[in-house]
């Protein structure tokens, strides 16, 4: 069913008027993502970039490039993330190195403090499988939070399931322990075992290579459903 028959008047106006038109247009309902006052018609805009996704994915990148510091940014970068989420296994593998850029271009200005909106948004993407090229970006997003915790416990957080989803549960406990000994380190070890308990994309015991939680799920979904076909 095309989005557009269950969206309300308001909300279909801004649903087509992202989903027609040329690449301008996409760009500024791309920007009106950044308007929390609208939820529904943040809903109906993003509905319709899932349908132009292979048009909408530069455009958001370049959306997020220019915005990394409001919640235009932030909510282009959630968005991006969900695209990877809904692709499953077949992310359109633009999205990780595009969101890197914005990451790095975020150090270099020194909005550390933003680091959390790309680092939450390659979260999603490492629902389903690792993704090696983001590890480093990982680390150093964990030792910015090691030297400075005024930053949004999400640095820490969201760099987690990065790193444990690439590196394996003995490894992340390895570094939990590293992290032990850094001077007043119970703020630390609390959101890092808040993370294990309840965050976590996979089970304790996980190493690289297992299915992660969502992927599992996936493919036993897709199992049962061939099983119920024959």
């Amino acid at each position: 069913m095309n989005s557009s028959t269950w969206l309300h008047d308001n909300d279909r106006v801004a649903y087509e008027s992202a989903l027609r038109g040329d690449l301008g247009n996409l760009k500024r309902s791309i920007e009106k993502l950044g308007d929390n006052n609208f939820y529904d018609i943040h809903y109906a805009i993003s509905e319709a970039v899932f349908e132009r996704v292979g048009e909408a994915i530069p455009v958001m990148l370049e959306v997020l490039g220019e915005n990394i510091d409001n919640e235009i940014g932030q909510n282009v970068a959630y968005e991006l993330g969900e695209i990877a989420y809904r692709q499953k296994f077949q992310q359109d593998p633009r999205i990780v190195p595009g969101l890197l850029r914005v990451f790095e271009k975020m150090e270099q200005v020194g909005r550390l403090d933003r680091l959390w909106t790309v680092l939450g948004a390659i979260g999603e993407c490492v629902r389903y499988e690792s993704k090696p090229e983001a590890q480093a970006a990982a680390e150093r997003a964990i030792e910015y939070f090691v030297r400075d915790r005024s930053l949004d416990d999400d640095t820490l957080t969201y760099a987690l399931e990065t790193y444990l989803v690439n590196q394996g549960w003995r490894k992340t406990l390895a570094l939990r322990e590293r992290l032990a000994q850094e001077p007043e380190p119970e703020i630390l070890l609390e959101e890092f075992d808040n993370f294990l308990e309840e965050h976590s994309h996979v089970e304790p015991g996980y190493e690289p290579g297992d299915l992660t939680r969502t992927a599992r799920a996936e493919v036993d979904f897709a199992a049962r459903q061939a099983k119920d076909v024959v």
